[in-house]
């Protein structure tokens, strides 16, 4: 779960997606079949630690739009832990 929310994957998507009006990102169901994420399986036991550490911090709090969560610290933390 917390690979498919770093600032990677959100990344990728956007960069696939189709822009549409009012910000709207257009994507279909065949993309999200294909779409390459960080592989859990090349990460070390201390590495995997770090980022379910990491995505604890935000995991019990409220989701802000991407332009308030890219200034939290907590969110900064965690993708420099993924990056």
């Amino acid at each position: 779960m917390a690979l498919l929310n770093s600032v990677v994957t959100l990344l990728n998507i956007e960069m696939r997606g189709t822009s549409r009006n009012l910000w709207a990102l257009d994507l279909n169901a065949n993309y999200f079949k294909t779409l390459r994420v960080l592989n859990p399986n090349a990460l070390n036991e201390k590495e995997k630690k770090e980022i379910n550490k990491a995505f604890q911090l935000l995991k019990g709090r409220e989701i802000e739009t991407i332009f308030d969560e890219l200034k939290k610290q907590d969110r900064g933390y965690f993708d420099k832990v993924i990056l």
